[in-house]
């Protein structure tokens, strides 16, 4: 009969494993090598006809890093039958959260942030430059940012509570608007 391992005893057994020479990678393995090459991208904006696109780069080949650091990884997770790269990060963008909110909420909002502080930037130049319009320019960067806040949404209770309040209201109006 075959004893019940738990949790912790599991854990272990993974931790205390003998690292071989060949052998296959682990959830382990594929967590460090994305450790190790991650860095912080740069970011830059073009504006070309027809749109403005904000660009997050690495400066450097992920699947070249991961090549180098770790081929059983690489072989592993890039083997041509396998779903290509850019799908697999597109997917995890739509897919990946970020606390209660998803990844591509948030970077959405953190964007329009940039954004404004770009047209607030932009607003405080025209107020020092030569143009006519300079003399109507009143106000500073922060000014402009702040004005472009967006209002949040209510929470879900709050907002179910005003439905409800406003269904007895409706509810209790009806009868007499028929009347009229």
């Amino acid at each position: 009969m075959r004893e019940k391992v738990s949790d912790e005893q599991r854990k272990k057994q993974t931790t205390d494993r003998i690292k071989r020479f060949s052998r296959f990678p682990m959830v382990e393995d594929i967590g460090e090598v994305a450790k190790k090459i991650w860095r912080r991208p740069t970011f830059r904006a073009v504006e070309k006809p027809g749109g403005t696109e904000f660009i997050f780069s690495l400066r450097f080949s992920t699947l070249e890093k991961i090549k180098n650091l770790q081929p059983a990884s690489f072989k592993m997770l890039f083997d041509a039958k396998r779903p290509n790269w850019e799908r697999a990060l597109k997917k995890a963008y739509q897919t990946t959260d970020y606390g209660k909110d998803s990844v591509k909420n948030v970077s959405g909002w953190l964007l329009f942030k940039v954004f404004a502080g770009a047209l607030g930037i932009l607003f405080e130049k025209a107020a020092t430059s030569k143009e006519p319009y300079k003399d109507w320019v009143v106000g500073d960067a922060e000014a402009v940012k702040e004005a472009a806040k967006r209002k949040k949404r209510p929470p879900d209770l709050e907002r179910k509570k005003w439905a409800k309040s406003v269904a007895a209201c409706y509810d209790e109006l009806r009868p007499h608007v028929k009347e009229l």
